[in-house]
């Protein structure tokens, strides 16, 4: 006889609550020094279809409201008209659907332009930024609980780089 109430507990658990494990950050934090503006708050969204809960178009205007509102709220001005290609931040979210939960990975970084001498040519490199991991019941899942990580893992390391 095989026992799987722990995994049925398990399953009722993580519909409850989302579970969250940071990863590892790279690049320093000192590259969001003196930051005021930057050109744009992007989002990027892979979906998985099987998510019926909502659509992707729902999910990704949440993420992106939540995580512009997250990023303008702790004091930095978003204006394409100043910085048309220089700055962004951008936080991406990659989701895979499995028996009801949902688990996805956001990351968040922040990138620059750079001019590079041979070639002579611009890049764009990611300076700083974040992973982490969520899982949650399908039916909890909240593209504003994830702008928000995002927006709050730039916060704190812009503040770390930026004291008052």
């Amino acid at each position: 006889m095989k026992i799987v109430w722990p995994s049925a507990l398990m399953l009722g658990m993580l519909a409850a609550s989302p579970i969250c494990a940071t990863g590892q950050w790279y690049g320093g934090a000192e590259a969001l020094t003196g930051i005021e503006h930057i050109g744009l708050a992007g989002v990027f969204v892979t979906w998985d279809d099987r998510i019926s809960q909502k659509t992707e178009e729902q999910f990704e205007r949440e993420v992106r409201d939540a995580f512009e509102l997250g990023v303008r709220r702790f004091g930095i001005v978003i204006d394409e008209a100043r910085e048309p290609i220089g700055r962004s931040v951008w936080c991406t979210v990659v989701m895979i659907y499995d028996n009801g939960l949902v688990s996805y990975s956001q990351e968040v970084d922040y990138r620059e332009f750079l001019m590079r001498a041979q070639p002579r040519s611009l890049r764009e490199a990611k300076l700083w930024g974040t992973t982490s991991v969520v899982t949650v019941g399908a039916a909890r899942l909240d593209g504003a609980h994830a702008g928000e990580d995002c927006a709050e893992s730039f916060e704190l390391a812009w503040r770390r780089s930026n004291p008052e």
